[in-house]
């Protein structure tokens, strides 16, 4: 909910505590925020090692966060002891209930402990966000991310290209009608036999050693009607699957790359299209932010730049780290809304499910 009061009704200077719980990171972040910048205190996270389970485990995730989020939280505040905390925040959705359930609860009974108001945050909107966070620190003089923009939102969960005229005016262009690019990523690594904890940075790692991809399998790309304007990755993990099944060939670093290529191509070839059939929407964007795990990927933040130049706009990618799941962008999303009045009930449950354009519902409710 919103406000009456609106913004202007934080201190000269406050601080922040921000926990991040949503799938299988648990992190807290502190920022301390005064009228005219923002700086990062200190981050800490602390991630599940899912490489035995083949990928994340809802359950296991959700006990890892249980017995995490105290302790981890514990130290932080020890560590920063002249801090006063004035607001917390936590990922309230989307995400996996479980591990949401843990950070929200967490950090309703710690902001009830504290006495300070506790924000729950959109993960995908700290997300698009998260660029200003760092164009907000001190010092900073290069260009900044401003209303309108567009942010190509690429992870393990989702994949979207989203145009924000507002802090809550996001309107989904394109959007992927199966599984998310990481998921995909992920999966085709595992049908190629490698191994670790995320896959698709495990992949990326492997790829390195090639130069170019082969063209052994002749990957097949999926929606390739122009005027088709939606992602789709699952069909390039049947494929992956069913091909190496078949003909048995060896996993060698041109193969992965040639699986990665064709997903990144999809990803820029439909981001195009969305480009041009929304020319009239984005006339005034000048800027496109590209966050979520998979941005950090350096073959895929090359093509995104190659992209942005034909269309006149500047790319913008968070530092790779700040890329995957953090609480530093959760805590300055949190900053944002609590600085426009946006207020979060205690009773309010996590939300799993909750596409950007409820969350603009549930603040003019």
């Amino acid at each position: 909910m919103r406000s009456v009061l609106g913004s202007k009704s934080f201190r000269r200077l406050y601080n922040v505590l921000a926990i991040e719980s949503s799938c299988d990171d648990t992190c807290a972040a502190l920022i301390s925020r005064d009228q005219t910048s923002a700086r990062l205190v200190d981050h800490v996270k602390v991630t599940l090692d899912s490489s035995i389970a083949g990928g994340v485990n809802p359950a296991l995730a959700t006990a890892h966060h249980h017995q995490t989020v105290g302790p981890l939280v514990s130290r932080f505040l020890k560590k920063h002891p002249d801090a006063k905390i004035d607001l917390v925040c936590a990922t309230r959705g989307p995400g996996l209930p479980g591990c949401l359930s843990s950070g929200v609860t967490f950090a309703k009974g710690l902001a009830v402990g504290l006495g300070v108001p506790y924000l729950g945050v959109h993960h995908m909107l700290a997300h698009l966000l998260t660029p200003r966070l760092f164009e907000a620190a001190p010092g900073y003089s290069g260009p900044k991310t401003e209303f309108p923009f567009l942010s190509l939102l690429v992870s393990g969960g989702h994949t979207m290209l989203v145009l924000s005229k507002s802090l809550y005016d996001h309107t989904v262009l394109c959007n992927t009608a199966d599984v998310a690019i990481g998921d995909a990523l992920d999966k085709c690594a595992r049908e190629l036999g490698l191994k670790g904890n995320m896959l698709g940075k495990v992949m990326d790692q492997y790829c390195r050693a090639a130069d170019t991809p082969s063209n052994l399998w002749n990957i097949p790309i999926p929606v390739n009607n122009k005027n088709d304007i939606r992602y789709s990755f699952a069909a390039f993990h049947s494929f992956v699957a069913k091909r190496k099944k078949m003909t048995q060939a060896e996993t060698t670093p041109e193969l992965a790359l040639e699986v990665q290529s064709a997903i990144f191509n999809h990803l820029i070839r439909k981001t195009a299209s969305t480009l041009d059939a929304y020319k009239k929407d984005i006339a005034s964007v000048s800027t496109l932010v590209c966050s979520g795990g998979v941005a950090a990927n350096p073959r895929l933040r090359q093509s995104l730049e190659e992209l942005c130049a034909k269309y006149k706009l500047q790319a913008v990618f968070p530092d790779p780290y700040w890329c995957t799941d953090n609480a530093a962008m959760i805590g300055w999303a949190g900053i944002e809304l609590h600085e426009d009045g946006y207020r979060s009930d205690l009773e309010g449950f996590q939300k799993p499910k909750w596409p950007l354009a409820e969350f603009e519902k549930e603040v003019q409710s």
